[in-house]
């Protein structure tokens, strides 16, 4: 996906895809994917199950820590893409780590779905930790176009 596709999601970081009053990310998407950029090397990759029963294919991925407002989820040509961002919070008292081996503060994860998978029918939800998604099937694809996903 080119950044100039996710920019016409956004509107001087309004977002325009999601309908009604719901507007999970109140970052800017110019800002995410620059800090994203800047600290690939230090990027959270979290781990994720994929399953599939006859009638839908599922996404676990082991996100803690995260609100559902900090994910921004979207499907372009088959490619679903999922960006989560949460700001740093600054302590009040500067720690001296010891040992640090976690911290999930940004991630950005990709999967390229089957062509079975029915676009306009694809849940998510964020629940204790676990970001899931149910991705329906159909028997009949349609054509390729960028869909934003709602995150419950």
């Amino acid at each position: 996906m080119k950044k100039s596709d996710l920019l016409d999601l956004y509107d001087g970081g309004n977002q325009k895809a999601y309908p009604g009053r719901y507007m999970p990310l109140s970052y800017n998407m110019q800002d995410i994917m620059k800090e994203i950029k800047m600290n690939r090397a230090a990027v959270f990759m979290p781990l994720a199950n994929l399953s599939e029963t006859r009638d839908h294919y599922q996404i676990d991925i082991a996100a803690p820590g995260h609100k559902k407002e900090d994910f921004l989820v979207y499907l372009n040509n088959r490619i679903l893409d999922i960006v989560a961002f949460r700001q740093k919070v600054k302590a009040d008292v500067p720690a001296i780590y010891h040992i640090h081996e976690f911290e999930y503060d940004c991630f950005e994860r990709k999967f390229i779905l089957p062509k079975n998978v029915d676009a306009d029918n694809i849940k998510a939800e964020y629940i204790d930790g676990i970001l899931r998604f149910y991705l329906s099937k159909t028997t009949h694809p349609e054509r390729e176009k960028i869909h934003k996903v709602i995150v419950y």
